[in-house]
C-alpha cells in the first residue's frame, strides 16, 4: 500500500495509536481536500498534472514525485514539465499568447494549458480545460503559459 492510501484508509498512528491523527499527517506534508480525500500540501502541480492528464491523485502524485516534487515544498517549473513529458505529453510554451488567448482557445478548440505563475516569492500552478480556469492566481503576477497536447 501506499504512503496517500495508508491515510487515506486510516491508518493508525504509531506514535499517538489514533486512526486520524492529524499531528502526523500535517508532519508527513498532507492534508484532506474539500472531497475528504487525503493528498500532500502544496499540490498545487500534481493537481494540475491530474486535471490535464485525467490521472489519479496516486499516479499524478507519483509522476510528479519522480521528477522532484516533495511534498510541503511544491515543485520547480522544470520538474513539472518533466513529470508530462515523462506520461507522454507534448509542452510546448506560448506564453507570448497570453491568458485571453488560452482561454478562448481552450473553450473553442478543446485545447489545455497549464499556468505557472510567480507571486513575490510564491509560485503556483494551474491548468485551463474547457474554458476555465482551475484554481488560478489573480494579479499581479509573472505568469508563463505552455500548451500540453498528448
Amino acid at each position: 500500500m501506499s504512503e496517500l492510501q495508508d491515510w487515506q484508509s486510516g491508518r493508525e498512528c504509531e506514535k499517538h495509536f489514533l486512526a486520524f491523527c492529524m499531528d502526523c499527517r500535517d508532519q508527513a506534508h498532507m492534508r484532506r481536500n474539500e472531497d475528504g480525500e487525503v493528498v500532500y500540501a502544496s499540490d498545487c502541480t500534481v493537481a494540475t498534472l491530474r486535471e490535464i492528464t485525467g490521472a489519479d491523485y496516486e499516479e499524478a502524485a507519483e509522476a510528479m514525485r519522480a521528477a522532484g516534487f516533495r511534498p510541503g515544498r511544491g515543485a520547480y517549473a522544470h520538474e513539472t514539465r518533466a513529470a508530462f513529458e515523462t506520461l507522454g505529453y507534448k509542452v510546448t510554451d506560448v506564453t507570448s499568447h497570453g491568458l485571453t488567448w488560452a482561454l478562448w482557445a481552450s473553450k473553442a478548440q478543446g485545447r489545455c494549458f497549464w499556468v505557472t505563475a510567480k507571486k513575490g516569492r510564491k509560485g503556483h500552478s494551474w491548468s485551463i480545460t474547457d474554458g476555465q480556469q482551475h484554481r488560478p492566481y489573480h494579479p499581479p503576477f509573472r505568469y508563463w503559459l505552455f500548451e500540453i497536447t498528448a
